[in-house]
């Protein structure tokens, strides 16, 4: 798994978007790999919605990410 260094200034939709950017998947791919819908996805990036602490660990998981004190931070 890759380690998450984030900047805390960053918000849940940039962190999604770049987590996601990086693991190389498209929204789809995100959302078939976590088991999160993708509207829910695309309204987490566009920052409409704005994801429960688990969904935030859901989808680093499903991205290969290791969870940091970054992401810890800002839950």
């Amino acid at each position: 798994m890759r380690r998450i260094r984030y900047g805390l200034n960053m918000g849940s939709s940039e962190i999604i978007r770049a987590m996601r950017n990086r693991a190389g998947f498209t929204q789809a791919e995100l959302a078939r790999r976590s088991g999160i819908s993708l509207a829910e996805i695309g309204a987490y990036e566009r920052g409409t919605r704005e994801p429960l602490c688990s969904t935030l660990m859901r989808l680093a998981d499903a991205c290969g990410e290791r969870q940091s004190s970054s992401l810890s931070a800002l839950m």
